[in-house]
């Protein structure tokens, strides 16, 4: 006799075809797979009991950066967006010289970034 349960391979009257075994070596027992039928079947004996069902929960990534580099990230890309402004900038034809949109931009790309530069505490001693 083989270790675990006793399961018999379906035939034509219970929707499956006879020999839709799967013989799983590990566990040394042989396991049937569902119809469509049969697992559409439990769904809804689940969803009349109301149980609750099953999801994949994803797990949010963490950012493996120290606080000095995502700050020195976060400079970086202030001054590549700064760039990007002042290229709109240039780009802009004389009719809109003097519009607001020039003005904020004029705003934007005259904004001190250096003052950004900082030395940052490590922290934990590590100053």
């Amino acid at each position: 006799m083989r270790d675990g349960p006793e399961i018999r391979p379906r035939d034509g009257r219970n929707g499956g075809v006879v020999g839709t075994c799967r013989y799983i070596t590990e566990y040394n027992w042989v396991t049937v797979a569902l119809t469509s039928a049969e697992r559409q079947r439990r769904y809804r004996e689940r969803r009349a009991a109301n149980e609750p069902i099953r999801k994949f929960e994803t797990v949010a990534v963490r950012d493996q950066r120290t606080r000095p580099q995502r700050w020195r990230d976060a400079v970086a890309a202030l001054r590549a967006l700064q760039a990007e402004y002042e290229e709109w900038r240039d780009g802009l034809p004389e009719s809109l010289a003097e519009s607001r949109t020039a003005g904020l931009l004029d705003e934007v790309c005259d904004l001190d970034l250096d003052a950004l530069d900082v030395q940052l505490p490590r922290g934990f001693g590590r100053d």
